[in-house]
């Protein structure tokens, strides 16, 4: 589902809302609230602590098929993954 104008600018605040009250109650586990590109040509996920973490197609490593559309990524605003940073900086 493509969101756009208005309804896109609601939908990503909406996301990044849900993110901040699921972060609350499950520790370590933070949403994707966007993506971008690194110098490399790699995704990385932004996360809603503020961290960020690659999100790479690698097979059969690595199995993310998703990241390589625009549609894919976009399904994956909300998702959880774990935060490597959090779990160091927590300890």
């Amino acid at each position: 589902m493509q969101y756009s104008g208005e309804s896109g600018v609601l939908f990503r605040n909406f996301a990044k809302l849900l993110a901040i009250i699921v972060n609350m109650m499950i520790e370590m586990q933070q949403a994707i609230v966007g993506f971008h590109l690194d110098e490399e040509q790699h995704y990385v996920a932004e996360l809603a602590c503020g961290h960020q973490q690659h999100v790479r197609h690698l097979p059969p490593w690595q199995n993310r098929p998703w990241v390589l559309t625009e549609q894919g990524r976009q399904e994956k605003i909300g998702m959880l993954l774990e935060c490597k940073a959090c779990e160091i900086t927590q300890k």
